[in-house]
């Protein structure tokens, strides 16, 4: 019986189809605004982990510049998410930027 996706596998699975900022993260979960707090918990757990990282996004007009988040593109940090989520493999195949 297949046990039901983590978040920090849910959140892997959106970003291996692209970057993405926390709010598009967050909607892409299906969770309500109210969860950033806790998505950004588990971003940073895989960012300590060494699987993802982030940056500043630069926008114009006012407020705050949105974080993006994405899939480091080096052999250690894709070997721990196959190793770790063997789910999420096929996702990885799909994808020609993380595996440049």
């Amino acid at each position: 019986m297949k046990s039901t996706p983590t978040v920090k596998e849910k959140i892997l699975k959106v970003l291996l189809k692209g970057k993405a900022t926390t709010g598009e993260i967050v909607k892409a979960l299906g969770y309500h605004k109210n969860n950033y707090g806790n998505v950004i918990t588990y971003l940073d757990l895989l960012k300590e982990e060494g699987i993802i990282n982030s940056r500043t996004k630069k926008t114009e007009g006012p407020g705050k510049n949105p974080t993006l988040w994405y899939i480091k593109k080096d052999l250690e940090a894709l070997r721990k998410i196959a190793n770790e989520w063997p789910d999420l493999v096929p996702y990885m195949m799909e994808n020609d930027e993380i595996l440049d």
